[in-house]
């Protein structure tokens, strides 16, 4: 938000001016004073835009901000699979939705009239969640309940969380399950189970948690692996982008990593270069479907992708300048230049990382 909070003074400066820009100033003043309300308070994450944001739906003084655009810097928070590979830095408008639906439940609001003030991308979805929320009651968080410790429960809690019939609750649980080795039998005992969910939500999680683990476990990594088939795109892929964290990508899950490469789905293309990109050295066969999705990236400039192909090219073969050059000079000689500084930038970072 425009401006700066300063928690010493408790002094709020705003750089945008109220009749040039009045929904952005308002906004920016109630995002800041929600913030001084948080700091006062000893909210030890105030100084974060999207949490503060949050609790400015939390009170009730969020409708401004669903009148401005936020912005997601793509360049900086690349994440194709919009599974936050990296953070993203503000609410999105999804987010803001159910953030909206949430407090206006908690409160036991069924007609919700402020609704008509908020553009109909928002609307629409802050009515549907708020409809799910009032029929099923199904929501990990319960401000009434006044439990603000929830979160820094035991394992032995987490798991208790996780068994739960509620979805929240076993998504939730999930995310906070931490299996650190195979001695943790009940949390792999609880994981192996969710791995083997009917319901897409706990699943996608399960998959989520699985790919945190610090060592690859057998039988995890063959449940993962039977996910490699299954029709969903996103359970697929992300069952593939796990194996690669795990460096667990064997010549079973290659073989659907070049079915990937195929897709007409970004993410999807995303997961099958990323879980073959985990592997030092790959087989004949995954060059020509790694050839052909990689023209189709130069073809379209989708220079984020152009990138990672580069980049796989620069670990799989011993001259990527050679190679690329032989790929393209016969059909699309006019994509070798992009192809080369690609080539250039991947080698810069490798020094960096190098120097670090």
């Amino acid at each position: 938000m425009p401006g700066e909070y300063h928690p010493e003074k408790r002094q709020i400066t705003v750089t945008t001016q109220l009749r040039d820009e009045p929904v952005l100033t308002v906004a920016a003043i109630v995002h800041h004073v929600v913030r001084d309300f948080l700091c006062q308070r000893k909210f030890e994450y105030n100084h974060l835009p999207e949490f503060v944001d949050l609790a400015v739906v939390g009170v009730g003084l969020g409708l401004p901000l669903s009148q401005i655009n936020l912005v997601n810097e793509k360049g900086l928070f690349w994440d194709t699979t919009e599974w936050e590979t990296f953070p993203r830095p503000f609410l999105d408008q999804q987010d803001l939705a159910y953030a909206f639906a949430l407090s206006a439940w908690v409160r036991g609001e069924t007609s919700v009239r402020w609704l008509d003030d908020v553009p109909s991308v928002i609307k629409k979805p802050t009515q549907k969640s708020l409809k799910y929320l009032s029929k099923v009651n199904d929501s990990f968080f319960q401000p009434q309940t006044g439990n603000v410790e929830k979160l820094k429960q035991d394992q032995n809690a987490w798991l208790e969380t996780i068994s739960q019939n509620s979805i929240s609750e076993q998504i939730i649980g999930l995310r906070y399950l931490q299996v650190t080795s195979d001695n943790d039998t009940r949390q792999l005992s609880v994981l192996l189970d969710k791995l083997c969910s009917d319901n897409p939500a706990v699943l996608l999680n399960a998959i989520d948690t699985a790919g945190a683990m610090k060592t690859a476990n057998v039988a995890v990594v063959d449940e993962l692996n039977l996910l490699l088939e299954n029709r969903n795109d996103q359970i697929r892929s992300k069952a593939m982008f796990a194996l690669a964290r795990l460096a667990a990508v064997d010549e079973g899950a290659i073989k659907f990593a070049i079915k990937m490469l195929e897709s007409h789905t970004k993410f999807v293309i995303y997961a099958g270069l990323l879980g073959l990109s985990s592997v030092s050295a790959v087989p004949d066969s995954v060059f020509p479907a790694v050839n052909r999705a990689f023209i189709r990236s130069l073809q379209i400039c989708d220079y984020e992708f152009i990138g990672l192909f580069v980049g796989a090219f620069h670990q799989w073969v011993d001259d990527p300048e050679l190679y690329l050059k032989n790929l393209l000079q016969e059909d699309s000689p006019e994509y070798f230049e992009i192809a080369m500084e690609a080539l250039t930038s991947a080698r810069e970072r490798l020094v960096e990382l190098g120097a670090d």
